[in-house]
């Protein structure tokens, strides 16, 4: 299916804007997930440790459908 270059442009920066917000969330996820199960003194440690495993779930699988169901700029040929 043939886009137009200003259509292509938009689809790529979407697909593109939403890997990067779940490769975000991941990585945040995973530092902070580190820090309060291994560095953290914190009475609490282990609920925010969880909620930072499921922000981290949450951003793997964002990233997981931007590159199943998103467009992909790497499939079209001209």
């Amino acid at each position: 299916m043939k886009y137009s270059f200003i259509k292509r442009t938009g689809l790529i920066l979407a697909s593109l804007s939403v890997r990067a917000v779940g490769a975000i969330l991941s990585t945040t996820g995973v530092v902070m997930l580190v820090w309060y199960s291994f560095f953290s003194s914190k009475e609490y440690k282990y609920i925010i440790a969880i909620y930072f495993f499921v922000q981290m779930y949450i951003g793997y699988r964002v990233v997981k459908f931007s590159f199943e169901r998103m467009y992909n700029e790497f499939d079209h040929h001209k």
